[in-house]
């Protein structure tokens, strides 16, 4: 399905994506919604994607083949059950911790994270489940009082969508719920079928109109 859709990506918008060859393996070369290159790369089993923002560093992965997820990514793994909707597990790397330590909110937490977990299940609604885990337990409360600091910014961008979008989008950030739970932060967001709903009904006004 993504091999189709890139093909027909790539025919339809070959500014957005094209398609190159290099040592014979087919190379996805495209742009994001914030306009940076990215390359990925399809294994031909057909079960594995690779994808990178540099390309010298997709070949080089695509040269030399994993033996497998590496303790760190089998740690995070463990921590999901694979059976839901959708699933991700993440490592929170040198990298990344290097980044965050550049930030004064969060340069004492970012060497206490270690991975992220998600889970998202559909069913008549959606709930979506985002879970960071810490190497100990008084680093989820401090990581949870700068997650609380972020929710009335949502709040008041929820309230500047519009006259229409407003209620229903501050009604989403309502439901969000962080808690904490042992070495980790829990972020809980559900979506009910009837707020779905209320996000897809047309405005009045403009079914008039039409």
């Amino acid at each position: 399905k993504i091999k189709a859709g890139a093909e027909k990506t790539a025919k339809d918008k070959p500014g957005e994506l094209k398609i190159t060859t290099e040592e014979g393996k087919t190379i996805y070369e495209g742009k994001g919604g914030d306009g940076k290159e990215f390359y990925a790369y399809l294994d031909p089993n057909g079960s594995t994607l690779l994808a990178s923002s540099e390309k010298d560093y997709l070949t080089t992965a695509i040269a030399n083949k994993s033996a497998g997820p590496g303790k760190e990514m089998q740690d995070a793994l463990s921590k999901v059950g694979g059976k839901e909707s959708i699933w991700v597990a993440a490592i929170i790397t040198k990298e990344i911790k290097k980044a965050m330590a550049a930030s004064p909110q969060a340069k004492d937490l970012a060497p206490k994270l270690e991975a992220v977990t998600g889970t998202i299940n559909v069913a008549d609604g959606v709930e979506t489940n985002l879970v960071i885990h810490t190497t100990d337990a008084k680093a989820a409360p401090d990581l949870k009082k700068i997650l609380n600091q972020v929710k009335p910014l949502l709040t008041l961008a929820a309230q500047g969508a519009g006259e229409e979008a407003a209620p229903v989008l501050s009604e989403v950030v309502d439901n969000l719920k962080i808690t904490t739970e042992e070495n980790s932060v829990k972020i809980n967001l559900k979506v009910t079928e009837e707020l779905i709903e209320k996000v897809h009904k047309p405005d009045a006004k403009e079914s008039k109109d039409k």
